[in-house]
């Protein structure tokens, strides 16, 4: 870990627990696909470059989480590179005490306030075509959030972000962060006709065919979706449901599991019910979630 790894000619990525993808643009310059989780790892990034006698030009975010946007400002800092990224996520990477209250729906508590949750603040400009190097291509790939997105290289390189989980996250966790699990289905569809040489996950092994993973997060999707349906089978409290969900794939709450399975478990929720797979009741001052009569 920590490594820079050579995938062809002109790309790399270094193997940080979230990945950081490289692109030369030529002999002395590079873009990065996203930036670590802090300005340690982004430290560590910049001594990498300056090894390999690269200038950095610019940072393409995939998307505005922490692990992916917290290196942002040492880099700029440091080099005096700008930083972009897409849609929603410039907007969320623009203002990083979002992330946060979008996770708990309020103000905040402590713990969401750490930097695994809540980057530094850099400024982040939004990202169009016209910003990338020549033969480098936007990947929509929305799911995991509103408007990420992932990179495609002139080497057929695909930096996929958070697309997949390893299968080593989901048999530990078992409920993976999603924003909406239905077009994140679409998406994992979409990734596996990609022509790509090989595929790079922000967390997951580089590999050539990526769908095997593909189809194993799917999977585990569809099993989520099902396990909130037959929890639903009667009216359920949201609380109840999160307890449920946390026993059965033998997670310990935490403050932080509680923010992202909680938010993750709201998501889908508020999906089944737009796809009318269930329903709302009011009981006695409860909100209660209960799957909708075929």
């Amino acid at each position: 870990m920590y490594d820079l790894v050579k995938v062809n000619d002109n790309d790399y990525y270094i193997d940080y627990p979230s990945k950081i993808g490289i692109v030369r643009i030529n002999d002395n310059d590079v873009v990065l696909i996203d930036s670590g989780n802090d300005a340690y790892s982004a430290k560590k990034t910049l001594k990498i470059l300056n090894e390999n006698g690269w200038n950095l030009k610019a940072v393409f975010n995939t998307h505005c989480h922490a692990d992916h946007i917290g290196g942002n400002k040492y880099l700029q800092e440091h080099t005096g590179c700008k930083c972009f990224a897409f849609k929603t996520e410039e907007h969320f990477a623009n203002a990083t005490y979002f992330g946060p209250i979008a996770l708990f729906g309020a103000k905040p508590i402590k713990k969401l306030n750490g930097k695994f949750f809540k980057a530094e603040q850099s400024v982040v400009s939004p990202l169009t075509e016209s910003d990338l190097p020549d033969g480098m291509s936007i990947i929509l790939l929305p799911g995991h959030t509103e408007s990420m997105i992932g990179f495609l290289t002139k080497d057929k390189t695909a930096f996929i972000a958070d697309v997949v989980s390893s299968e080593k996250t989901i048999e530990k966790y078992g409920v993976c962060y999603l924003w909406d699990y239905k077009t994140a289905l679409n998406t994992l569809d979409y990734v596996k006709e990609i022509d790509a040489e090989i595929f790079v996950p922000s967390h997951a092994e580089a590999s050539k065919d990526i769908s095997a993973l593909v189809e194993i997060n799917k999977e585990q999707i569809l099993k989520t979706e099902a396990l909130l349906l037959k929890i639903c089978e009667k009216p359920t409290a949201f609380d109840d449901i999160l307890k449920q969900v946390f026993d059965y794939f033998s997670l310990s709450m935490t403050e932080g599991q509680f923010a992202l399975v909680g938010s993750t478990i709201r998501s889908y929720l508020s999906k089944m019910q737009e796809e009318k797979l269930l329903d709302i009741e009011f009981n006695d001052n409860y909100m209660l979630w209960v799957k909708k009569n075929d």
